[in-house]
């Protein structure tokens, strides 16, 4: 899949958000995070392939699937190996972990965005994300209702710059390209929009 076009937008200012972690105790797993090779090593996980998906989902994708052939199987033995320990020192059911975590596509994301975001700016606090976790998109300014306790200044009609369809697609491709994995569509009124 080719790197999405970005549509531009409007620049907000750049400030510096990392913070250094407090010194308070931390749990060991925020010191094996915190380590270079592990940055280096998510690095690596999540480096987009020929299809522009990374290995790390694709592992998500592969945790505990009868169907999968001899070869898929060994490419993810290993981490799956390491989620099995992970799993097992945790108490978390296998079941679960696939419903709610690897195999449930929203969450399976916002990990592999945390770990994108962990290799890029380091273990961080508040944590530093390479793309946003949720995104809110007024879609249209353009709302059927006049409701007296609306903060929006919707209309009647739409904006005359807002996207076109062409647009909106693209931006959502852009934000399944850097693993957006929730987006919130707000308005004026989304539904009033031909596009939807």
């Amino acid at each position: 899949m080719p790197e999405p076009q970005p549509i531009l937008t409007a620049r907000r200012p750049q400030v510096p958000k990392v913070s250094p972690l407090p010194n308070i105790e931390r749990h060991k797993f925020e010191d094996y995070l915190a380590r270079p090779i592990t940055r280096k090593f998510l690095a690596l996980l999540t480096r987009r392939n020929g299809a522009g998906r990374c290995y790390l989902e694709e592992v998500f994708e592969r945790y505990d699937r009868p169907d999968l052939s001899l070869w898929e199987r060994l490419k993810s033995a290993v981490p799956h190996r390491a989620i099995e320990l992970f799993r097992t020192r945790a108490g978390v059911n296998k079941e679960v972990l696939k419903e709610k975590a690897l195999h449930h596509r929203p969450t399976a994301r916002a990990l592999v965005n945390t770990a994108r975001s962990i290799a890029k700016y380091g273990l961080t606090v508040p944590q530093r994300f390479s793309a946003p976790l949720i995104v809110v998109w007024d879609y249209t300014q353009a709302c059927n209702l006049s409701c007296r306790h609306c903060y929006q200044e919707a209309a009647r009609k739409p904006l005359a710059d807002e996207l076109t369809t062409e647009q909106k697609f693209d931006l959502v491709d852009q934000m399944g390209y850097e693993y957006v994995p929730f987006l919130a569509m707000a308005g004026g009124e989304p539904l009033v929009s031909k596009d939807i």
